[in-house]
């Protein structure tokens, strides 16, 4: 079963328990007891994420986790891997993450801590996964991009009061420095930090658990001053693509699991345990800062060098050669993991009319303002593309027909909320979702063509009785 997640302990009580909890929580899981039928079940499909037992025999957890990391890979690498402890059984955190491990999970545990770290992984590889996609389809098209010289990583450190005796920025930062080969600076507290930030965007942050104001001067617990800060970190526009990593004062427990939690869905990607080395954070944050770096590079790929070629000059939306190029691939992808896909094509209503009142730069314009609009409302993972000249597509992954309609309804009250009224704008929307049957792109986009005429043609009945 293609995007399950995937759970390997060879004790069938206790790994049939932890399915019945993802389950309960609306995941997919296929389980395994062999370590070899797992193996060859992840090269032949592609599960949306790999849970271990730690104690996994033959081979080991951890030994397996480095095999699945190293072998049992596709075109777009490795799926996440989770190791996991159950029952408080100790596990070698740092050898963990050396082997690729994502994460390690301490089981029993809260749910919502769980859950919220297995939606932070998720989030992070379909950002990598769909960039990795957009570079094939840019080698598609005969376009490569230097890689370029980045120089060091910078890693911003939010002073960090109370973590250990005698520990604060500058210690921390002297135990990082080292192993990342990284240059960190430290930030004496949260306006010093968000100043920063907006100066000067880090590759990097670190927000430690004591990183907030004291409860006694601020009014407010510790916990919940730190996810308020990570929330205004990754609100700031200039450092959006930098990891934020939350450190804990104490190793990951049964309890004491929630500011995690509560952490992640603010927007960190990572928590990690200060222990005295600083290993584990360490370990964490060169693997964040090489994923990083990665990025980086794919992104140039798609904004610097092949803006000529694959942006339309007006909207700087993707034109429609890549969408071709592009969409092809991402609908056999959906299928191999057996996600819904669907496309929405906009069509300007009268555009004419538009250009005849306001001439051709304010028609221009207001095609400007309505592929503004529509870049922001959609998901960062999700493709826009100027289709023709008054048409626009929005590809949107992991998005039933259903979905796909309320995004679109959300676009066209921003549309009558936002546009400059003398433009007088308004748009038709066709939806289709992508089926078994449709093994071409042509096929996808004829129906939601078709869903878009019948759009349009209802709206002109609703208006000739009006």
């Amino acid at each position: 079963m293609a995007g399950a997640l995937f759970i390997i302990d060879s004790d069938a009580a206790r790994r049939g328990a932890f399915a019945e909890r993802l389950r309960r929580r609306y995941h997919k899981t296929v389980e395994f007891g062999e370590s070899a039928n797992a193996l060859a079940a992840i090269r032949d499909q592609r599960p949306a994420m790999v849970l271990i037992a730690a104690d996994q025999p033959a081979p080991l957890g951890i030994e397996l986790c480095r095999i699945i990391k190293t072998e049992a890979v596709d075109a777009v690498g490795a799926p996440p891997v989770l190791l996991v402890s159950f029952e408080g059984a100790e596990i070698a955190r740092s050898g963990a993450l050396d082997a690729g491990a994502d994460d390690i999970l301490v089981l029993p545990r809260d749910d919502e801590a769980m859950l919220a770290r297995l939606r932070s992984i998720q989030r992070s590889q379909t950002v990598s996964e769909e960039l990795e996609l957009r570079r094939a389809s840019a080698l598609d098209l005969g376009i490569e991009c230097e890689d370029g010289d980045g120089g060091r990583p910078q890693v911003l450190i939010i002073e960090p009061n109370g973590l250990r005796d005698g520990m604060d920025g500058r210690h921390l930062a002297a135990l990082i420095e080292p192993v990342v080969s990284a240059d960190c600076v430290v930030a004496h507290g949260d306006f010093d930090a968000l100043r920063r930030l907006e100066k000067n965007p880090p590759d990097a942050v670190i927000v430690a658990e004591a990183s907030a104001s004291a409860a006694e001067e601020t009014g407010f617990r510790e916990e919940a001053r730190a996810v308020d800060l990570i929330r205004a970190i990754a609100a700031v526009d200039a450092a959006r693509h930098a990891p934020i990593l939350y450190l804990l004062k104490r190793a990951p427990s049964v309890t004491g699991s929630r500011e995690a939690a509560a952490a992640l869905d603010a927007g960190a990607l990572d928590c990690a345990y200060l222990d005295p080395a600083g290993e584990e954070l360490s370990l964490r944050l060169r693997g964040h800062l090489a994923r990083k770096r990665d990025a980086d590079r794919l992104r140039r790929v798609v904004d610097e060098g092949l803006r000529q070629a694959i942006r339309d000059s007006l909207t700087h939306l993707h034109n429609r050669r890549y969408l071709d190029a592009h969409f092809q691939r991402r609908l056999s992808r959906s299928r191999e993991i057996s996600a819904p896909l669907s496309v929405l094509i906009f069509d300007i209503d009268d555009f004419k009319s538009i250009n005849d009142r306001l001439g051709l730069a304010g028609g221009d314009e207001a095609l400007r303002r309505f592929a503004s609009l529509l870049s922001d409302e959609v998901r960062a993972a999700d493709l826009v593309a100027r289709y023709g000249g008054d048409e626009f597509v929005v590809v949107m992954s992991d998005t039933t027909e259903a979905q796909a309609a309320a995004a679109s309804d959300r676009l066209r009250r921003r549309i009558a909320q936002e546009m400059p009224s003398h433009f007088g704008l308004t748009a038709c929307v066709g939806i289709a979702e992508a089926g078994e049957a449709d093994a071409r792109a042509e096929d996808v986009f004829d129906r939601a063509d078709a869903a878009l005429r019948a759009a349009k043609k209802a709206r002109k009945a609703r208006r000739e009785q009006a």
